[in-house]
């Protein structure tokens, strides 16, 4: 009786809650990943993480690019794009692996980009 009376309107409410909630579920992860939400999806999966620091670490090292044209930037710019590719591709692998395996590429992952990142920052001057 009374379920069937308030179905109808308790269903839509329930919906626009749920889907409040998600949407502030996908605001908070996009923050801490660094990314806008509408771009969450290109950060997903095991890897997604990853994946944003290295889009992060190519977007800085396009900002270098762009205000220093010296041959010297232009070569540490080419190297480490070259390794950032072969990240996004190790971190693409990993997506695959065994959850062991994926844990230790990842964290060998993550540890490279450390470096990349603290050379990006020298390389803009932050020590």
């Amino acid at each position: 009786g009374i379920a069937r009376l308030l179905l109808p309107v308790l269903a839509p409410i329930a919906y626009r809650a749920a889907t409040v909630v998600r949407g502030q579920l996908d605001n908070r992860k996009a923050q801490q990943l660094g990314v806008a939400p509408d771009q969450l999806s290109e950060y997903s999966g095991h890897g997604g993480k990853l994946s944003a620091r290295i889009a992060g670490a190519e977007k800085s090292l396009s900002t270098i690019g762009s205000r220093h044209s010296d041959p010297e930037t232009k070569s540490f710019g080419a190297a480490i794009s070259e390794r950032l590719d072969d990240l996004t591709t190790a971190v693409r692998a990993a997506e695959q692996m065994p959850p062991a395996r994926r844990k230790t590429a990842h964290a060998a992952i993550s540890a490279e980009l450390d470096g990349i990142e603290a050379d990006v920052l020298a390389r803009l001057g932050v020590r």
